[in-house]
């Protein structure tokens, strides 16, 4: 089942969000467990689940409240955190996990294109870890959807495009 985290990772079953981010994809999957959430009104919701982290208990809790999001976990004393903020068509995303913070950010230009940021900075290294920035062109065609993407990895020195189609 999806923790209260990992709830802060895109819905795997649009078109729109099969290729996550960086820092998405530093937020746990789903695993076993229990949660419960209690919406105090439209604007506000609180969220506490416990689940197995590999034989080993982690606790959950996550506040949401309007467009922001915050979500923490402890497993085997370590702590992961992430804040999402949802603006317009894009958001912007930051986790903190053993000495790494990662940010996404999703900007949209226009209802076709979005530019996609994303930043790893190791804070015991003291240096950035991965950066990439892309910008997409979706389209929808009756039953093909999909998006053209062209960006810069600063890992691999790279300029690199991508075509996603979904039948």
């Amino acid at each position: 089942m999806a923790t209260p985290t990992t709830l802060l990772r895109p819905n795997p079953t649009t078109w729109q969000s099969q290729i996550e981010t960086n820092a998405e994809k530093t937020i746990i999957g789903g695993r076993p467990g229990i949660k419960m959430k209690h919406g105090f009104n439209a604007d506000f919701a609180l969220s506490y689940g416990i689940h197995n982290h590999d034989n080993y208990v982690g606790q959950h809790l996550k506040i949401e409240f309007k467009r922001f999001i915050f979500s923490i976990f402890i497993e085997r004393q370590t702590l992961f955190s992430a804040i999402k903020w949802k603006f317009n068509e894009g958001n912007l995303l930051i986790t903190y996990s053993k000495n790494t913070i990662s940010l996404s950010n999703v900007i949209p230009m226009s209802s076709d294109y979005k530019i996609y940021v994303d930043f790893e900075y190791n804070t015991s290294a003291k240096k950035h870890t991965f950066f990439d920035i892309s910008l997409r062109r979706f389209f929808l065609k009756d039953t093909i959807k999909g998006f053209l993407s062209i960006g810069y990895n600063d890992q691999s020195k790279s300029i690199q495009g991508g075509l996603f189609i979904h039948i």
